[in-house]
């Protein structure tokens, strides 16, 4: 059957590759693409961008040539999956490596170990103030990302905490997420908090670090961006727990909790990242600066496949008003820059800003990919994201 598509979107698919090309060409571009999508010929379609996969590489533009097809598939009610994962996988894939070429200078050698040792860290979370969605791959680093944000706590508390110990002669790793029922800040009853437990002896036991039903998926990642196991360890066969005895003499035990709603919208995943490499490194005795720390969350959230940008965790990290910038290109490199305030607009501040949860929750990561389609189809996206950028830069000016 023939399918009905937007010329705009053709047109913009042609316009990521022929920046500079004579309008004979686009035209002859634009006409194969047609052919091509009105068939159904989708193997043609990838045949074109293995085509021009120079190009696309050389302007970041691969993630977003795919989120576009994908769209194109979508409103022709074609099967888009395969598309879409093809763009997150690439996106992934972009971060992580260029996250592991500034990863391998940090030193992630274990020191001196004290098996008495409790650490316990905590942070606050991060109200977007403006520039959200600029910070997100493949945006932050096709078109440059700017956001004005502010870490605050919840109830005079930090409302997201780790706890993490040795456990000598034990070479096991032992994850905990804990969670509030009923969402309740207050109160210590234990009553009100349940506990998903993972204890790991193999290296099987991460394999599902990916799967965001996984209520510990978040701290597998954070053992696997520490290096304490390897993914894909091409030493499996030397067993998880020999290499824990070897290296630590013993096992770890990690929990965490967030009394933050889930799904709230205020990024305590990211947060809770953030919270749980400080506390992690300090008990291995792993010095990380805060920009080490914001750049091995973004490695993290990759692993986990739940996507999302930069801004949330340096707004948890990053204590008070700020602006952070990521400029358009790869490797991912982040400038913040804090925002001096007087006590006077902290004051206003606290006084004109309540947060109240309607008891809606969202996964994040759908979030992110419905942005993510708007972005790659909107024909003014470049200008929507430049307002977006503004909009942070003018608000720290204020």
């Amino acid at each position: 059957r023939q399918l009905q598509l937007p010329n705009d979107f053709i047109n913009k698919l042609i316009n990521i590759l022929t920046v500079d090309l004579s309008d004979h060409y686009k035209q002859c571009q634009y006409n194969y693409i047609l052919n091509c999508l009105t068939n159904q010929k989708k193997e043609l379609v990838e045949r074109w961008i293995v085509d021009n996969i120079i190009v696309l590489l050389s302007n970041n533009k691969i993630a977003r040539c795919y989120l576009l097809i994908g769209q194109l598939y979508k409103l022709s009610n074609y099967e888009i999956n395969e598309f879409e994962h093809k763009a997150q996988y690439i996106t992934s894939n972009d971060i992580q490596s260029s996250l592991s070429e500034y990863l391998t200078n940090l030193s992630l050698s274990i020191n001196v170990i004290n098996y008495n040792r409790i650490v316990v860290a905590e942070g606050p979370v991060r109200i977007d103030l403006a520039g959200g969605w600029s910070d997100t791959p493949p945006i932050c680093y096709d078109l440059g990302g700017s956001v004005l944000n502010v870490a605050i706590k919840i109830d005079n508390k930090n409302p997201i905490r780790c706890v993490c110990r040795f456990l000598p002669n034990n070479p096991i790793i032992i994850l905990k997420s804990l969670k509030l029922i009923n969402n309740q800040i207050e109160g210590s009853n234990n009553n009100h908090v349940i506990t998903d437990t993972a204890v790991c002896t193999s290296d099987s036991d991460f394999a599902n670090v990916s799967d965001l039903s996984d209520p510990c998926s978040l701290l597998k990642a954070l053992v696997i961006a520490l290096d304490i196991i390897k993914v894909n360890n091409a030493d499996s066969s030397y067993p998880l727990q020999d290499r824990l005895a070897a290296k630590l003499s013993g096992g770890i035990e990690i929990a965490c909790i967030s009394y933050l709603p889930i799904g709230s919208g205020m990024r305590g995943s990211s947060i809770l990242a953030a919270v749980a490499i400080k506390s992690l490194s300090t008990l291995l005795n792993i010095s990380l600066t805060n920009e080490a720390i914001s750049y091995l969350v973004c490695y993290m959230e990759q692993l986990m496949t739940s996507g999302g940008g930069w801004q949330d965790q340096i707004g948890g990290i990053y204590s008070g008003f700020k602006i952070s910038h990521s400029i358009n290109c790869l490797p991912l490199r982040l400038s913040i820059d804090s925002i001096n305030v007087t006590s006077d607009v902290i004051t206003a501040f606290e006084e004109r800003t309540f947060l109240i949860y309607t008891g809606q929750q969202r996964l994040a990561k759908n979030t992110l990919i419905n942005a993510l389609r708007r972005y790659s189809t909107i024909s003014s996206e470049d200008n929507i994201i430049n307002q977006l950028k503004l909009g942070a830069v003018n608000g720290a000016k204020i």
